[in-house]
């Protein structure tokens, strides 16, 4: 099974929280551990303006066509199986601030 490194851009099945049951669309890994399933954020060529909402700067080199977000606060776990291809990679100015943003969504303070 194919293993993916955080901000890899692929195409998959995508299950909907509303209209079609699945979709399939590009989205960006968050987190591979190695085995049959990876955690995911969707990536949209919707503008989004919610908390986490991110235009991608360089969507180019990610492997999209379009001008794209990437919604880091709707993560949710995928099985690898409905992977149908790898799209590229965030370029280095988008993970630095995919990062950032992540960071200041998910700070954790007991």
């Amino acid at each position: 099974m194919t293993n993916y490194t955080v901000n890899d851009v692929v195409i998959a099945r995508f299950r909907q929280v509303a209209g079609p049951r699945y979709k399939i669309r590009p989205v960006m890994v968050v987190l591979d551990i190695a085995d049959d399933d990876l955690v995911v954020v969707p990536i949209t060529s919707v503008q989004c303006r919610g908390t986490g909402d991110l235009p991608l700067v360089q969507w180019r080199q990610a492997g999209l066509s379009v001008p794209s977000f990437v919604r880091l606060a709707k993560p949710t776990l995928i099985p690898k199986r409905p992977v149908l291809r790898g799209l590229g990679r965030l370029a280095a100015m988008d993970r630095r601030q995919v990062s950032e943003t992540w960071q200041s969504l998910y700070r954790f303070a007991p």
